[in-house]
């Protein structure tokens, strides 16, 4: 019998960065507009969140081309705003859950 991986059943949700949800009101989708729309995100069945590249670019690529992988684009904010939006989450409908 083979076992079933996790992809099998995942819901992948992808998220264009630059186009989501714009937290700061800057015309341009950052990352705390992702982290603060989780709750619609997991609310659509999504157990999986596929991101657009959000670090820095030349920009020569449609931002595929990243320069480096350890900072990210100032305009989708900072490396503080990573860790908050992959720190782990509880489970819908417990306490604390965003």
């Amino acid at each position: 019998m083979q076992r079933e991986e996790w992809f099998h059943r995942a819901v992948i949700y992808q998220v264009d960065s630059s186009l989501f949800y714009d937290a700061n009101g800057d015309g341009f989708g950052d990352l705390a507009g992702i982290r603060q729309k989780l709750h619609y995100i997991r609310s659509l069945g999504a157990t999986v969140l596929w991101l657009t590249p959000f670090y820095l670019t030349p920009l020569q690529d449609d931002g595929y081309d990243i320069s480096d992988h350890l900072q990210p684009d100032p305009r989708f904010g900072t490396i503080a705003d990573v860790i908050e939006l992959i720190a782990p989450r509880p489970r819908a409908g417990t306490a604390g859950d965003r």
